[in-house]
């Protein structure tokens, strides 16, 4: 079952991306109700671009977090990245997110964590 979750979610994920990228980075944190979701890729320059759009993530990473939490103990965020044509998942649980970090502090840790820099190009739509 998590198979067909991480090949849906890559799928989607890929769709957003554009067609020449380094490495790609779909963050999200998960609770009941509510997903909260950043995707960012590195061009073959180095520079590192969140994506606006994009469509139908959200509700593929929640479907996933509902069947995996009726399975294992409830993640709540999950690092979905490719890289060299290659896929790898990260979930990290609640009692391993320092407690005095929110939201807003955590995602350019994650973003640093995979790309090396928080110097992220944001494009007007």
């Amino acid at each position: 079952m998590q198979t067909d979750h991480y090949q849906e979610i890559g799928g989607a994920f890929v769709g957003v991306l554009p067609s020449h990228f380094q490495k790609a980075l779909l963050y999200a944190e998960v609770e009941d109700g509510v997903v909260g979701q950043s995707a960012f890729y590195q061009a073959p320059s180095g520079t590192v671009t969140f994506v606006a759009e994009t469509r139908g993530l959200v509700e593929k990473i929640y479907s996933f977090w509902e069947d995996m939490k009726a399975e294992a103990p409830e993640w709540r965020s999950m690092a979905f990245v490719i890289e060299n044509g290659r896929f790898s998942v990260d979930l990290v649980y609640p009692d391993q997110f320092p407690a005095d970090e929110e939201e807003w502090e955590r995602r350019p840790r994650i973003v640093r964590q995979y790309f090396g820099t928080t110097d992220v190009l944001y494009p007007s739509r």
